[in-house]
């Protein structure tokens, strides 16, 4: 699950392009949290399958133009998901790097699913 927090903290920051982060502590419900897992396992998909082609390019204009691309396609990813909005997902993102409780509660939840 580790990776998968990595590839979303990525994510976030491919995704947040400045938006505020909201505090810490909020409370999620276990729903969101359960589409969050969803989300975080599409963008790690996402950027490994991006990740490549970007470290590939042939200079640094081509890089910027494929991570466009890949931000494009990992908020579409992101709000393509049930239960979710974009900025539930960074709120999420950025509590679980401060907070190790819910981290550990998206790592259950992560878990359980990746069970079925």
């Amino acid at each position: 699950m580790r990776n998968t927090l990595s590839a979303a903290a990525l994510a976030l920051a491919l995704a947040a392009s400045g938006s505020a982060w909201a505090q810490a502590q909020a409370e999620f419900s276990d729903e969101q949290l359960e589409s969050f897992v969803v989300a975080a396992v599409a963008v790690d998909e996402l950027i490994r399958e991006w990740n490549p082609r970007i470290q590939g390019a042939e200079n640094a204009e081509q890089a910027a133009q494929l991570r466009e691309q890949a931000n494009a396609e990992l908020v579409e990813t992101i709000t393509r998901t049930e239960g979710i909005t974009l900025e539930q997902y960074q709120e999420i993102g950025q509590a679980a790097q401060d907070d190790p409780d819910l981290a550990s509660r998206i790592n259950e939840i992560y878990q359980e699913q990746a069970g079925n």
